[in-house]
């Protein structure tokens, strides 16, 4: 799969548009899934007369916080408007949309970009955001398993970033509005590695259960000081808990964890997306990747369809009139709709789902959805 020309079908020279792509995170392991799943999105939108013309594909790759450099993610963005694209998709992580969402306040060449981040705060004029997750709504999720499982008391850990301090705010309220106890409340560093300290406070208190709440590398750390302390409360990851899919060795490095994700396999609309990329690429990746990737691309490739105009301006506009369109992310119902003053994309409680990683590490189960 590596190293496959994303654009190989469409003749040099040939009427085309330029949709960007700013990855602002190592994704080597899922990166061909992803890139395949826009592919795919754009040709159906082609074959479906959505598009008159095919989309050629702009791709930039750097690593943004937290282990690497905002600035690098505002660079690689601005090099793809200068190349000329209509849209973009990413970048992916809040701190790195929240940073490219500044930059482009200032600056008089904007387009319209869709973003995986999970932050409330990115929205604006041409910021649309797909959330790999939501901060606000994540801790209401683990907040209602908590109380589900008869649970009364939890501990909250949480990042020294703007995602985390987010996280927190709305995971207080989850607790409050659940009649659970917050009985100890740390925060951590976006890179630490040594979580022991932490782990001993947390089981000074004797929670009933652990919310981490990050973008969540201090998550694996934390789990070697839970295995070294002989100490396992029942633990909940926010979406952090998808990097599981996107470094595949987190998958060990996390077992334990039930941590928020946007793949439920009872949603028909996309298993059939699945079905549809295996035979066309040859192989099928069973996670929220492929499926969150599709229906951003769709959801771009609708929004050029739509546009009066090939330009910016005009993408912004067209997105604006995409329409419940049904997802293939999420569970069952999920579906998409932009508008005026309407930029978060996903509609349905049930975009968020609990899953767990099995016994033998290597794969994830479907542990709950919101209540009915």
């Amino acid at each position: 799969m590596a190293g496959r020309d994303i654009n190989g079908g469409i003749p040099s020279g040939s009427p085309s548009v330029k949709v960007g792509i700013c990855l602002d995170f190592p994704i080597q392991d899922v990166k061909q899934a992803f890139l395949d799943a826009c592919r795919l999105a754009f040709d159906e939108a082609l074959e479906q007369g959505i598009l008159d013309r095919p989309a050629r594909l702009i791709i930039r790759d750097v690593e943004g916080l937290p282990r690497g450099d905002a600035h690098d993610v505002v660079v690689a963005w601005q090099e793809l408007v200068d190349e000329g694209c209509i849209g973009i998709i990413g970048p992916m992580i809040s701190d790195n949309s929240l940073a490219v969402k500044e930059h482009m306040a200032s600056s008089p060449h904007k387009v319209s970009t869709i973003t995986w981040s999970g932050t409330d705060r990115q929205y604006d004029e041409y910021m649309f955001g797909f959330g790999n997750g939501s901060l606000p709504e994540e801790g209401y999720l683990i907040a209602e398993a908590i109380a589900d499982r008869g649970l009364k008391t939890v501990a909250m850990v949480f990042e020294r970033a703007a995602p985390g301090y987010e996280y927190s705010e709305f995971f207080t309220d989850a607790c409050r509005r659940e009649g659970l106890e917050i009985v100890h409340s740390e925060s951590v560093g976006q890179t630490d590695h040594d979580l022991t300290n932490t782990v001993a406070r947390i089981q000074s208190r004797n929670p009933d259960a652990l919310a981490y709440l990050g973008f969540g590398l201090p998550g694996i750390e934390m789990n070697a000081a839970f295995h070294a302390a002989d100490y396992s409360p029942p633990r909940y990851m926010c979406a952090a808990f998808i990097n599981c899919y996107v470094v595949p060795r987190w998958m060990k490095g996390l077992q334990g964890w039930i941590g928020v994700d946007q793949y439920d396999e009872e949603n028909l609309v996309g298993q059939a997306m699945q079905q549809r990329f295996e035979k066309r690429w040859g192989y099928r990746q069973e996670n929220c990747v492929p499926t969150l990737a599709f229906d951003c691309a769709d959801a771009m490739a609708r929004g050029i369809g739509f546009a009066q105009t090939l330009t910016p301006l005009g993408v912004m506009k067209g997105l604006e009139k995409v329409k419940a369109v049904p997802a293939a992310t999420g569970g069952p119902g999920t579906r998409i709709s932009l508008g005026v003053y309407n930029r978060r994309a996903w509609h349905g409680v049930n975009y968020l789902v609990l899953r767990e990683i099995n016994e033998d590490a290597s794969a994830t189960r479907l542990v709950a959805r919101f209540r009915s």
